[in-house]
């Protein structure tokens, strides 16, 4: 017998995030994927996730997570718009030199995900 679909668990939402739904229909429409894509990438990349930072930003879920190795780490899934794009190349050019380090990367149409280094102390933006 096949096993269920596994449903990912109702997502903690960044109070900004949240707010952004309301202000930004684009944002809107990519949120129902969010949860799939959290859940996708903790079992692909093997990562036990945390709640998200707060207040968080616009257009992106940014949460603590422990790699299967135990590195703390930070997931970063964003809604796919133009200050975005190139966030990726661009660390992995600084290459952890004035910059968190970039761990894996992978785009899709709709969202761009990041696996970072935590920076821990870190200040607010």
């Amino acid at each position: 017998m096949p096993e269920p679909p596994i449903v990912p668990a109702p997502l903690a939402m960044p109070d900004n995030l949240a707010r952004s739904t309301r202000e930004h229909p684009e944002t809107a429409a990519w949120i129902p994927r969010l949860a799939g894509r959290v859940h996708e990438y903790a079992e692909r990349w093997e990562l036990e996730v945390g709640a998200p930072f707060q207040p968080g930003g616009e257009t992106a879920w940014v949460a603590p997570v422990r790699a299967s190795s135990g590195e703390e780490l930070v997931l970063k899934i964003g809604r796919a718009h133009p200050e975005g794009v190139h966030e990726a190349l661009a660390l992995r050019i600084w290459e952890g030199d004035g910059a968190v380090r970039l761990h894996r990367d992978d785009v899709h149409a709709d969202s761009t995900v990041l696996l970072m280094e935590r920076c821990i102390p870190g200040t607010a933006l």
